[in-house]
């Protein structure tokens, strides 16, 4: 079974949010931690997000050798319209100027996670499920942060933030 998410960044420039739908393997443990580790710089998420939807996410965008949905390059990137030949008006960037319009995007492709690069860091908005209350919050908060909380190894940047984590009913 999948675990959806979104992908972004916001653009100061325009003041709007480009975003894509990555269908496998969502959760913090793998597009998280690839995210934080791989994609710190700006033009390079700008190169993925300009691939459209993804089948999955990689450490790299562009394949050094030959690459397709049926014979993909290990570590590379698997998106839609590039390597499975999908009509691109299908699967194309996401542009918003109107955060909830994107959050409640995600909602309807049932996104568990939404990942946003601004200010130069990634952002996670997620669900935890509280084993004690047997209730689920919606938490937003740095993806560093997120990593460290759920107990994710990876190769921190080398600015911690100390952000506080918001919790929203």
């Amino acid at each position: 079974m999948a675990t959806r998410s979104g992908i972004g960044y916001y653009d100061k420039e325009t003041k709007t949010l480009k975003g894509i739908y990555c269908h496998w393997d969502g959760y913090l443990e793998n597009n998280g931690k690839i995210l934080v580790e791989n994609y710190q710089d700006l033009e390079k998420i700008k190169e993925l997000i300009a691939l459209g939807n993804l089948s999955c996410l990689g450490p790299e965008v562009n394949p050094k050798g030959p690459h397709s949905y049926n014979n993909p390059e290990k570590g590379v990137v698997i998106a839609y319209h590039r390597d499975r030949g999908e009509d691109w008006s299908h699967v194309q960037t996401t542009l918003d100027n109107d955060l909830k319009a994107i959050f409640d995007f995600m909602e309807n492709i049932d996104g568990e996670y939404f990942y946003v690069y601004s200010d130069d860091k990634w952002h996670v908005q997620y669900n935890r499920y509280n084993e004690e209350t047997h209730m689920s919050k919606k938490i937003i908060c740095s993806l560093e942060e997120a990593l460290d909380f759920e107990k994710v190894d990876y190769v921190k940047s080398s600015e911690k933030n100390s952000e506080i984590v918001k919790m929203i009913v």
